[in-house]
Protein backbone atom coordinates (compact mmCIF):
# COMPACT_ATOMS: atom_id res chain seq x y z
CA UNK A 1 0.00 0.00 0.00
CA UNK A 2 1.35 3.24 -1.10
CA UNK A 3 0.72 5.47 2.07
CA UNK A 4 2.27 8.78 0.44
CA UNK A 5 -0.23 8.47 -2.09
CA UNK A 6 -3.39 8.19 0.44
CA UNK A 7 -2.06 11.05 2.11
CA UNK A 8 -1.82 13.36 -0.79
CA UNK A 9 -5.61 12.86 -1.68
CA UNK A 10 -6.17 13.27 1.92
CA UNK A 11 -4.73 17.07 1.73
CA UNK A 12 -6.60 17.78 -1.77
CA UNK A 13 -9.82 16.57 0.54
CA UNK A 14 -9.11 18.71 3.34
CA UNK A 15 -8.60 21.44 1.09
CA UNK A 16 -11.24 20.94 -0.58
CA UNK A 17 -13.72 20.79 2.73
CA UNK A 18 -11.75 24.40 3.93
CA UNK A 19 -12.60 26.34 0.45
CA UNK A 20 -15.98 24.65 0.12
CA UNK A 21 -16.58 25.81 3.94
CA UNK A 22 -15.76 28.83 2.65
CA UNK A 23 -11.95 29.00 5.01
CA UNK A 24 -10.51 32.56 4.95
CA UNK A 25 -6.92 31.55 5.59
CA UNK A 26 -5.32 27.83 6.95
CA UNK A 27 -2.64 27.61 9.43
CA UNK A 28 -0.38 24.47 9.08
CA UNK A 29 1.62 23.37 12.79
CA UNK A 30 4.92 21.63 12.92
CA UNK A 31 4.40 17.85 12.29
CA UNK A 32 6.58 15.15 11.91
CA UNK A 33 3.43 13.71 9.78
CA UNK A 34 3.46 16.67 7.31
CA UNK A 35 6.46 15.75 5.24
CA UNK A 36 4.81 16.66 1.53
CA UNK A 37 5.71 20.78 2.15
CA UNK A 38 5.53 21.28 -2.10
CA UNK A 39 2.30 19.64 -2.81
CA UNK A 40 0.73 20.93 0.69
CA UNK A 41 1.95 24.30 -0.84
CA UNK A 42 0.51 23.42 -4.51
CA UNK A 43 -3.51 22.20 -2.83
CA UNK A 44 -3.66 25.34 -0.87
CA UNK A 45 -2.70 27.45 -3.95
CA UNK A 46 -4.80 25.24 -6.60
CA UNK A 47 -7.90 25.87 -3.85
CA UNK A 48 -6.91 29.35 -3.64
CA UNK A 49 -6.65 29.22 0.66
CA UNK A 50 -4.12 30.99 2.03
CA UNK A 51 -1.65 29.25 4.14
CA UNK A 52 0.49 30.42 6.90
CA UNK A 53 3.14 27.51 8.26
CA UNK A 54 5.83 27.35 11.54
CA UNK A 55 8.67 26.19 9.42
CA UNK A 56 10.56 28.35 6.96
CA UNK A 57 10.74 25.46 4.75
CA UNK A 58 7.66 25.54 3.58
CA UNK A 59 7.95 28.58 1.81
CA UNK A 60 11.24 27.59 0.23
CA UNK A 61 9.04 24.74 -1.12
CA UNK A 62 6.55 26.95 -2.37
CA UNK A 63 4.38 27.92 0.67
CA UNK A 64 2.94 31.60 1.47
CA UNK A 65 4.48 32.70 4.32
CA UNK A 66 6.08 31.32 7.36
CA UNK A 67 5.76 32.40 11.22
CA UNK A 68 7.46 30.89 14.31
CA UNK A 69 10.98 30.62 16.17
CA UNK A 70 14.79 30.10 14.06
CA UNK A 71 15.20 26.56 15.45
CA UNK A 72 18.61 27.32 14.18
CA UNK A 73 19.15 30.47 15.87
CA UNK A 74 17.56 28.93 19.67
CA UNK A 75 19.90 25.97 18.73
CA UNK A 76 23.48 28.52 18.42
CA UNK A 77 21.90 30.38 21.51
CA UNK A 78 21.69 27.38 23.76
CA UNK A 79 25.43 26.36 22.65
CA UNK A 80 26.88 29.90 23.91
Amino acid sequence: MNFNKLFVADIERAFQSAAKNRAEALILLSSPVLTQRKQIAEVAEKHRVPAIYSRPEDVISGGLLSYGVNVGDLDRRAAV
